[in-house]
């Protein structure tokens, strides 16, 4: 494994970014939004025999699976495939090498947190001190949000808390009704979301853009139990060995397509906490495309179900 430098940048204690193929693609995704929106110049990328033999093509440009971009104050690492496994040690060991003499102030690694029901965002990090850090913040935006509603609860407000814990329980009956085991072969993942879609899910948000607001802005959380592995997990390891800052950011996400919401609310988290400065219209605007659709799907499929044209048995 050897790293390939295109471009010499003088770094000012950047920002590290670690945006890999995970559950809803929310890594790729958010990284290579990131690249675009910010046009990060194209600065490295790796090399390896056991690195897939393919190369993406943009714009009748060909480029490398695993590659580097960056500015001075913020370095991205994307890939396009999924690492093979016996290349994450040399991959994390290579990349950290690089990361002592840069001496960046954090790296971030950006990872999807399979959820029926999506609605968080984890801070995780071998370092407790590191976990405390970045806590602190959010801790203080949720105290100030608590201050300026104390008082106010009202009794709308107490039957939607109600309406949405039973809408929780719905979608719960809705996952434990599924016969996993007895799916059919052909059973397509969009099929597998329909079924446990829950139209009314954004319920307490006037849009899908409040929502990821509202996450962004109160949705972080420690994760109480939980596992991380792959890249994540040995570069958590291996940074904060090396006394080089290092945390995972998580952001639950169903995992069965492409999440590009999931993607917005962790850009939103970055913005927020380094000021990277990433627009994220596009991608709630992709994220609306999809939900609609899905939501026509789901409203199409209870029709056909109920239909009485359309017998059970023939």
């Amino acid at each position: 494994m050897q790293y390939i430098s295109l471009k010499t940048v003088d770094y000012e204690d950047p920002l590290v970014i670690v945006g890999f193929p995970s559950v809803g693609l929310v890594g790729s995704i958010s990284s290579y939004h990131i690249i675009k929106n910010l046009d990060l110049e194209y600065i490295g990328y790796f090399e390896d025999p056991l690195f897939p033999l393919a190369m993406i093509v943009e714009d009748s440009v060909a480029y490398p699976p695993v590659r580097v971009y960056g500015r001075k104050d913020l370095i991205v690492f994307f890939s396009d495939v999924l690492i093979p496994s016996e290349l994450i040690y040399p991959f994390v060991d290579v990349t950290v090498e690089r990361l002592k003499d840069i001496k960046p102030k954090m790296v971030v690694t950006l990872e999807g947190f399979a959820s029926m029901r999506p609605e968080n965002v984890y801070w995780v990090s071998t370092s407790e001190t590191i976990v405390d850090k970045l806590m602190k913040f959010q801790n203080h935006a949720l105290k100030n949000k608590e201050d300026s509603t104390k008082g106010k609860e009202t009794k709308e407000e107490t039957k939607s808390d109600v309406d949405n814990s039973i809408n929780n329980i719905d979608s719960m009956n809705n996952i434990n009704n599924i016969d996993f085991d007895n799916l059919p072969e052909e059973t397509s993942l969009e099929e597998l979301e329909l079924m446990t879609l829950d139209t009314n899910q954004n319920m307490n948000y006037g849009s899908l853009q409040e929502e990821v607001n509202a996450k962004i802005e109160t949705g972080m959380n420690k994760l109480k139990l939980g596992m991380v592995g792959g890249i994540s997990a040995h570069m958590m390891l291996k940074c904060n060995y090396q006394n080089i800052p290092a945390a995972c950011l998580l952001v639950e996400t169903v995992g069965l397509r492409p999440d590009p919401k999931a993607a917005s609310i962790i850009i939103g988290v970055l913005n927020k906490e380094y000021d990277i400065n990433a627009n994220i219209d596009e991608l709630i605007e992709e994220a609306e495309k999809i939900q609609s659709k899905l939501n026509n799907l789901a409203k199409e499929h209870a029709k056909l179900m109920t239909k009485s044209e359309n017998p059970m048995y023939m």
